[in-house]
């Protein structure tokens, strides 16, 4: 077999997981400039796993849309579950 298996583990953490929300946003945006404008973090692990608040944003990455494939950018992802959240809404947009 000479396909690689991606996969991406995100660990909780509470407040912190904003910390792999911002990191998980700037790759997002780099394969964005360079692969695809269409891009999501999503469509580019064949496991996505995480722990309390990774496990969150995990289900919030791997939501499908209707061809069953990321629906959500992180950012779309975060935005939508921080409308209330005004720490969040300060720090990631």
């Amino acid at each position: 077999m000479s396909s690689k298996i991606r996969i991406l583990s995100l660990d909780g953490g509470g407040i912190r997981g904003i910390i792999s929300c911002v990191i998980l946003k700037y790759i997002e945006e780099q394969l964005q400039k360079q692969d695809n404008p269409n891009a999501k973090i999503g469509d580019y692990f064949d496991l996505i796993a995480g722990t309390s608040t990774g496990g969150l944003i995990t289900a919030l990455l791997l939501f499908p849309d209707g061809n069953k494939k990321a629906k959500y950018s992180v950012e779309e992802a975060l935005k939508g579950t921080s409308k209330n959240s005004f720490l969040l809404q300060n720090v990631l947009f």
